[in-house]
């Protein structure tokens, strides 16, 4: 199993969906205790980058659910996965676009998303083209900000710290399932969150959430202590390794599920 990576925004009647994780059974599900029964609409669902970890869910809701419209990066992919989900897009009318540095989607009631990444010029011959072109966005409400970093590696964090400013957010959701190509001590310096959210299983052997990597002046665990404004810690729904972030922030919800030993 693949370590899940799915975060779900929810403000009244309003949803979005970034990313869908490698389980479509386990999308469904947790959609479905979270959204109305008879709310089958999602407005605004975000494809970070197609990787398989990141997509396969996303054919599921595709399926179930309205969208009302896709983001992405503007990469594809040849496999299968990837070609369905393309497939149902055009089937269902959904409109699409892709997401650039310097967008700002308008959220309700005040909720605004600010895409940081990818460039106009995406990066190219990286070690990881596919990560370091993933949609970077920015969730602001009120006085709170999540920070939804996608798989980017150091060099992009680097990059952004450099052009583009203000990453500086109350909660991080950690690059990479916190692996060892992120999180680097300028960018976590500079990002200042209260809380960061890790989306990595246990035992995996890629070397994700790794203490050492984490450990740094704002966080000596890769979890750091919940502070006030949340309504739930870290949360084990089931007894096994899924734990998952309840963020309720003014009446607004950020759910983000993580889950799994391994990660792509």
């Amino acid at each position: 199993m693949h370590c899940v990576h799915a975060i779900l925004i929810q403000k009244g009647q309003q949803q979005v969906l970034i990313d869908g994780g490698p389980d479509p059974e386990r999308i469904s599900l947790e959609l479905g205790e979270r959204l109305p029964f008879w709310d089958r609409t999602i407005e605004l669902v975000i494809l970070t980058h197609p990787e398989a970890d990141h997509v396969t869910g996303l054919v599921e809701v595709l399926r179930r659910y309205g969208v009302g419209q896709v983001v992405t990066s503007g990469q594809v992919s040849e496999t299968s996965v990837y070609a369905e989900w393309d497939r149902l897009i055009d089937e269902k009318g959904v409109k699409r676009s892709v997401a650039r540095a310097g967008q700002t989607i308008t959220l309700a009631d005040g909720m605004v998303l600010e895409v940081l990444h990818p460039r106009l010029d995406p990066h190219q011959s990286t070690s990881s083209d596919v990560n370091n072109n993933s949609v970077v966005a920015r969730l602001v409400f009120s006085d709170f900000s999540l920070l939804l970093t996608g798989d980017i590696f150091e060099a992009v964090e680097r990059d952004l710290l450099e052009n583009r400013p203000g990453v500086q957010s109350t909660a991080l959701k950690v690059a990479h399932h916190g692996s060892d190509t992120s999180s680097c001590e300028e960018f976590l310096a500079g990002v200042d969150p209260q809380v960061a959210v890790v989306s990595a299983g246990a035992d995996n052997p890629f070397g994700t959430a790794r203490p050492c990597r984490l450990s740094t002046s704002f966080c000596q665990t890769p979890f750091c202590p919940i502070p006030p404004w949340t309504s739930h810690g870290i949360i084990n729904p089931d007894g096994l390794s899924w734990p998952c972030l309840l963020l309720a922030v003014r009446g607004a919800t950020v759910v983000a599920v993580a889950g799994g030993k391994n990660v792509g």
